[in-house]
């Protein structure tokens, strides 16, 4: 799990145009927990879609909130 986590974190950091850093990842029995604010809806999905591409991924579950500016 620790591994699917930076695995994750990598895709998200390394997406500079998403500017996703402040998404929180954990992961427990190959289920990753997105947690935090983004700043559109587009984000929120663009998180979800880069944490699917880590390998070991099951589920991924999407608790991101949209902030209003």
């Amino acid at each position: 799990d620790a591994t699917i986590t930076a695995s994750v974190k990598s895709k998200l950091v390394a997406d500079k145009a998403s500017n996703l850093t402040r998404v929180d990842v954990d992961t427990n029995n190959g289920t990753v927990y997105l947690n935090g604010t983004v700043e559109s809806p587009e984000q929120k999905s663009r998180a979800e879609q880069l944490a699917w591409q880590a390998s070991g991924v099951k589920t991924v579950v999407n608790n991101l909130q949209v902030q209003k500016r």
